[in-house]
Formats: structure tokens, C-alpha cells, sequence
């Protein structure tokens, strides 16, 4: 709508001019015409950032696709960039993250090693589990323990409960089983119940049945929790 006024031409002219470009020589991105080079460079600088991003952080399963829109500078266009270099092949998007295809996060040796202290000490733990910051303390505050963790929980071998404590996979799952028998005994569980049963406090106790809420095993009916959707729709076990 502004090439009249900038080339000086009436509207019905607009077309004409277009086509002596040549094909391919701009690209249509919603009300807006973008010279083609234009986006192929920004293309170009998206897999640098990729590359960058992957090198920086190897354990990540990628960059958030927002923070690429916005690296690129100018968002409506980033996302015709990205959606081509998606097409083509050249990068891979994975809901909310992007990344190179040839990327996989992987634990290195130094990176193994500190999985395996933050695993022992979440088995050590047991049912009270973790904080990030007692994980950290665990390793020596090793740099990069916060991103292992990350990478564990989304191995699924670690399990985050609310904002801060995690728990070994496995022992959560036990913890999981016994509250179900819990509730499937005695129609309900509260807090007194985890006490008794797990042995825990209501520092512990409270995350783990809001947990339980969120996982559909519960739901919360006053100061109890009765069986949830996960529970009595099926017969599935966690």
C-alpha cells in the first residue's frame, strides 16, 4: 500500500513493477513486501544464533523460539524465516524450542558425573527430595548443575514438585503408589495421612498433594483430597 506514494506511481502500476523485479526477488510477509535477500540473510544469521546457542548450552534441548524472534530483530519476519528454514529441513522446531538438526543434548563426562552425585543424593533424600540449591551444594556447587538438572528432569529421571524441590523419579513413583493405596483405603488423604504413612511434614506434604492435584491422581475437597480424574476414570496406576 506505500509503493504509489514512495515510487511516485498510481496503484494500478504497483503489479507491473513487481513483476519486473523478477521472480523471487521479494517475499510477502502479511501486508509487507521484503526483498529476498533480505530474509535469506536473516535465515543465515538464525543458524549462527542456533549454532552459538548450542555451543554455549550443549544440555539444552534447543532455544526458546521466542528469544530467536527476537535475537532476529524483527519478529513478523523471523517467523516466515524460521517456518521456510523448518520446511527446508534446516532447523527443527519442537514446540516452543528450535533448533539445529544435527543437535542433541547430551551429558559429557564432567556432565555425567555430576548427574550421578545429584542422582545419589535424591535417592539419599528419599521422600523429602531436594532443593536446587541443597543439589547444588551436593556437587561442590559444580557450574552447570542447574543444567543437568534440567536435563534430568526432562529425561524423566528426576521429577520436579512445585517451583524448587525435586525427587528421583522412582522414589517419587513409590511415594505416588502409597498415597493411592492411601486414598483407595480410606476414600481421602490429608496431610496427617503423609505424615503417618511417609513420615512427613506439611513443608513436604502440602507440594506433594498439590502435585498430586495437578497430576489428576487427586483432587482437593476442603482440607482432604478424594480420588481424581486419573483415578476413577481408569485403572491407571502412576
Amino acid at each position: 500500500a506505500d509503493l504509489p506514494v514512495r515510487l511516485g506511481i498510481p496503484p494500478s502500476r504497483v503489479a507491473t513493477v513487481l513483476d519486473r523485479l523478477g521472480a523471487g526477488a521479494a517475499i510477502r510477509v502479511g501486508e509487507r513486501l521484503i526483498a529476498a535477500e533480505r530474509a535469506a540473510s536473516l535465515g543465515e544469521r538464525a543458524v549462527r544464533l542456533l549454532a552459538a546457542e548450542h555451543q554455549a548450552e550443549p544440555l539444552a534441548p534447543g532455544m526458546p523460539r521466542e528469544a530467536l524472534r527476537q535475537a532476529l530483530g524483527d519478529p513478523d519476519l523471523a517467523d516466515h524465516v524460521l517456518d521456510t528454514l523448518a520446511s527446508a529441513g534446516d532447523v527443527v522446531v519442537e514446540g516452543a524450542v528450535t533448533r539445529l538438526p544435527e543437535h542433541a543434548a547430551r551429558l559429557d563426562e564432567a556432565a555425567q558425573a555430576v548427574a550421578g552425585i545429584l542422582g545419589n543424593a535424591l535417592c539419599r533424600a528419599g521422600f523429602e527430595g531436594c532443593t536446587a540449591g541443597e543439589l547444588a551444594g551436593e556437587a561442590g556447587n559444580s557450574r552447570g548443575t542447574t543444567a543437568v538438572l534440567e536435563y534430568l528432569v526432562r529425561d524423566g529421571s528426576v521429577v520436579r514438585v512445585g517451583r524448587e524441590r525435586y525427587y528421583d523419579a522412582g522414589v517419587l513413583r513409590r511415594m505416588v503408589e502409597q498415597v493411592i493405596t492411601v486414598v483407595r483405603e480410606r476414600n481421602q488423604v490429608a496431610p496427617a495421612d503423609l505424615r503417618e504413612v511417609l513420615g512427613l511434614t506439611r513443608k513436604f506434604s502440602i507440594p506433594l498433594l498439590e502435585w498430586l492435584d495437578g497430576q489428576g491422581y487427586t483432587v482437593r475437597v476442603g482440607d482432604v483430597r478424594r480420588a481424581g480424574p486419573r483415578l476413577t476414570s481408569s485403572s491407571e496406576e502412576p
